[in-house]
């Protein structure tokens, strides 16, 4: 085996195009791969109250279309729980003072770690006073 210092110019040029070529290709395949990651996150869908009792992991696709609609603000608590369904009892945000919470599913992100959640904070007359989505 030669030593470095025995190469030609063309030999090392030849070296350096093919290391170059390896890198390259090895970045397309993560670029790809990180691309197909983050597509499966960033769906967006069109609030559907079927869709939404049905499938919790669709929740998180359809949450954007459900806030920017302003589909429940100011609603009662029972017509919340008719278009959402019953809130989620088994989660820890309880202890935090909310009246209504939903899963929506692993987070939108890169790499999900965590899950989305949202938060319903309702007046003294049971009509929803405020919502926020939260991480885990």
């Amino acid at each position: 085996m030669k030593e470095y210092k025995d190469l030609t110019i063309k030999e090392f040029l030849r070296i350096l195009f093919y290391s170059l070529i390896a890198l390259v290709c090895v970045s397309l395949l993560v670029f790809l791969l990180l691309i197909n990651t983050m597509g499966n996150h960033f769906v967006e869908r069109e609030f559907s109250s079927k869709v939404w009792k049905k499938d919790e992991n669709k929740r998180v696709e359809m949450i954007d279309d459900l806030i920017s609609k302003k589909v429940i603000d100011d609603l009662p608590a029972w017509q919340m729980i008719t278009l959402l369904g019953m809130p989620d009892e088994d989660c820890y945000f309880y202890q935090s003072g909310h009246d209504m919470i939903y899963y929506l599913g692993p987070e939108r992100s890169y790499f999900s770690i965590d899950s989305e959640f949202l938060l319903i904070w309702l007046n003294d007359d049971n009509f929803v006073e405020k919502y926020e989505i939260v991480l885990d």
